[in-house]
């Protein structure tokens, strides 16, 4: 899905709408791997419109955890 961004936002907004789901994620209950896997998504969304809904939800959750 490079290159793909509304792909990619489906498929992460997949994630915050079943949060449950996902309590087996490789990286539920780990910190660091959890903080780098943000850090990441951060750096590959600079660029992005920053009022794109997705990514407005993810710099409120990150600055939550603050």
């Amino acid at each position: 899905m490079a290159h793909n961004g509304t792909a990619a936002a489906a498929e992460f907004q997949k994630l915050l709408d079943h949060r449950g789901i996902v309590l087996n994620y490789p990286m539920f209950g780990n910190a660091t791997r959890a903080n780098s896997a943000r850090q990441d998504f951060f750096v590959l969304w600079k660029d992005a419109d920053p009022d794109i809904p997705i990514l407005k939800e993810a710099k409120a959750e990150y600055s939550e955890l603050q």
